[in-house]
């Protein structure tokens, strides 16, 4: 396929799916370190156009909070240090990162905390909203907490079943209320709200 086209249909990666399909690839040849330490995990997601839409950049930093956290959950990982990277249309980006008091490896906790900073670094929104990305890092291991509070044995348990259900059923196949909207397919990445639908 044209380079163009790969770069229009999956943005920045176009070239570099174009090489590789090639068989050309410049980086260095290293071992693979199967032991190697984790630092940090996060997903970050282009939008699909532009946005100001605040209940577009609170959906899609909701989902990004709960890949991470079920990530993290099945390295059996938890985050003390959220941040948050928000690129706009001219592609200017900052980046906030938050330490909380206890780690986690909640979605919606992480959401939390990177809605604050959001509200704290970002708001009002200066120009529309290109990037969104979220992440957890200052990570500890097989260091869990056994909690007797009922709220957060509750919290633990729904964790559980959520990852159980995506296992079987795959990503997003339940949503927590404040995410939940029509969604369609985009051509790469996961799945965005369409306000043309009802």
């Amino acid at each position: 396929a044209p380079e163009g086209l790969l770069v229009r249909r999956f943005g920045i990666i176009g070239a570099y799916l174009k090489r590789m399909g090639q068989g050309q690839d410049n980086s260095p040849v290293g071992l693979l370190d199967v032991d190697g330490i984790v630092k940090s995990m996060g997903h970050c997601y282009t939008l699909p156009r532009n946005t100001d839409s605040l209940d577009e950049i609170y959906g899609t930093m909701l989902r990004l909070s709960e890949q991470v956290a079920r990530r993290l959950r099945a390295d059996q990982y938890q985050g003390r240090t959220i941040g948050l990277t928000i690129r706009y249309a001219d592609f200017s980006s900052l980046s906030h990162d938050r330490t909380i008091a206890h780690p986690t490896d909640n979605g919606f906790g992480i959401y939390q905390t990177a809605q604050a900073l959001f509200t704290q670094h970002c708001q009002p929104l200066p120009q529309r909203v290109r990037l969104i990305g979220v992440r957890a890092s200052n990570l500890i291991r097989h260091e869990r907490q056994i909690s007797f509070l009922p709220q957060e044995i509750n919290r633990e348990r729904v964790d559980r079943c959520l990852d159980r259900l995506a296992d079987r059923f795959g990503e997003f196949t339940v949503v927590r209320a404040s995410a939940c909207a029509p969604l369609v397919s985009k051509s790469h990445g996961f799945l965005h709200k369409d306000k043309q639908r009802r």
